[in-house]
């Protein structure tokens, strides 16, 4: 479910990665812990 949203905010409503992360991130108390990294 995280990475249907992450997708979904990046491109249906064009948000920025970071942005993407932390809407998908909380979704629930146990994505809370998901962390970002950039290669």
């Amino acid at each position: 479910m995280f990475l249907i949203r992450f997708m979904y905010e990046i491109i249906a409503n064009e948000r920025t990665q970071q942005e993407a992360f932390e809407i998908a991130k909380s979704i629930d108390d146990e994505t809370s812990m998901y962390q970002l990294y950039f290669a």
